[in-house]
């Protein structure tokens, strides 16, 4: 959903970019040997996808190289130099990063999966669920010291911070959006028939973007599009595609016959 800049809003957002980049004006003018951040414009900030709360919690790392002496820069134990402003906010996001997925982690320890609006007698760890066991292998990367690090550790790091900080970003915001187009672009690959195609894509768009995701997560029979979407799209997969069109088109005959079922709860 679209954000609505309001006229609070709106002048939270000019006064944060005016006292930064009026902060990084006057340290540039001091010809210090200073790491700066780059300035930033109303426009940059509203042509990226956030939430309102994304743009808040960004709007608060901003607001933040206005402390004093955030500035400076320090010296890693691995030698790294890098300016306080950096090396807090990425602190903070890998903290907030992983409890996310720790959150999520738990979850999985907990609850049962659905298939086809079915609840299973095990737990998704108890499957060895793959999302599971991916969390598990993300969360265990994220649990650096950086302070110890190199520059070229420090910078996979970083990019792996950013990378899983945009992956929930997008899951909370254009992921139903994403899954549609797959759903429909395999169905067309395989000839699926259009009327139980649309009957299908009505009875799942009905759903709101954050009830759409709480299914996605619980019910591995929604989920397995995306096992079977990759196939189709890279021409490298080992697999065949033909050899998955009987199980493709018994995946969405199976959906649109237990549909009613399986959404009962997010509808």
């Amino acid at each position: 959903m679209a954000i609505r800049y309001d006229k609070k809003l709106n002048q939270e957002i000019n006064k944060t970019i005016k006292n930064f980049n009026q902060k990084i004006a006057r340290l540039e003018k001091q010809e210090r040997d200073l790491i700066l951040p780059a300035k930033i414009t109303k426009q940059e900030l509203k042509d990226t996808n956030f939430t309102r709360t994304e743009l808040k919690r960004k709007l608060q790392e901003l607001q933040r190289f206005s402390k004093r002496g955030i500035e400076e820069t320090i010296t890693t134990k691995s030698g790294l130099q890098l300016s306080k402003y950096e090396l807090s906010n990425l602190k903070r996001e890998n903290a907030r990063v992983k409890r996310n997925i720790t959150r999520e982690i738990n979850r999985l320890k907990v609850d049962k999966p659905k298939v086809f609006g079915k609840q299973q007698t095990s737990t998704f760890a108890e499957m060895g669920d793959t999302e599971f066991l991916n969390l598990q292998a993300r969360r265990k990367a994220l649990e650096k010291d950086i302070n110890t690090l190199s520059l070229e550790e420090y910078e996979r790091f970083k990019k792996l911070v950013e990378k899983t900080g945009r992956s929930q970003q997008y899951m909370n915001t254009v992921f139903k959006e994403n899954y549609f187009e797959m759903l429909t672009d395999l169905a067309y690959y395989f000839d699926y028939d259009n009327d139980k195609l649309e009957l299908l894509r009505k009875k799942l768009m009905n759903l709101k973007p954050n009830d759409f995701l709480k299914l996605f997560k619980e019910d591995k029979s929604i989920r397995a599009i995306l096992d079977y979407y990759p196939i189709i799209t890279n021409s490298f997969n080992a697999i065949n595609p033909d050899d998955i069109k009987e199980d493709v088109i018994n995946l969405y005959d199976t959906l649109i016959d237990n549909i009613d079922e399986v959404i009962q709860d997010y509808a």
